[in-house]
């Protein structure tokens, strides 16, 4: 998310919120960690307050987004850093009961219809590279553990290029 999160700060965004799976996942602390790096390279000092974690169903995540727009100084971005918790965001902004910039992660047919932006990453390329994983494994079950990075890009739909 760490485009994501570079796309909501060049557009003046300073309260970005960042929902996130389960923190012991390494995707999310990757995740989180591009965030984190993206404020910092902005000069903006991250609010604890704004990162919430350990989010596992859309419902939760719904719930976190209206906790966070109802504290004293909310949010006005919020960052979904996987799929699910895209959904609840989603589900929140689609009630209309606040304005908020959005960009989740990876995408389906329903919120690219509605406009979401989003930090895409190519499926199928995705799937390859598990296959190559899996097949060398097989192959040499000693091998050492490999990290192979998917390249992702910012697609924007209009929900993230909302101002603050």
């Amino acid at each position: 998310m760490w485009c994501g999160c570079g796309h909501l700060l060049q557009r003046g965004h300073r309260r970005i919120a960042a929902l996130a799976g389960r923190l012991d996942s390494f995707r999310a602390t990757q995740r989180l960690s591009g965030y984190r790096s993206a404020l910092a390279q902005a000069g903006v000092e991250e609010d604890p307050r704004l990162v919430v974690g350990d989010l596992t169903t859309p419902e939760q995540a719904r719930d976190a987004v209206i906790r966070l727009l109802h504290q004293p100084a909310p949010p006005t971005a919020v960052l979904a850093l996987n799929l699910g918790i895209s959904t609840g965001v989603l589900v929140e902004r689609l009630a209309g009961h606040h304005a908020f910039a959005f960009v989740g992660l990876d995408e389906t047919d329903l919120t690219k219809g509605l406009g979401v932006s989003a930090v895409v990453r190519d499926p199928q390329e995705v799937g390859r590279q598990a296959a190559r994983l899996a097949l060398d494994r097989i192959a040499d079950a000693d091998a050492p553990p490999r990290l192979v990075t998917v390249p992702s890009r910012l697609v924007m739909r209009g929900s993230g290029e909302v101002g603050p």
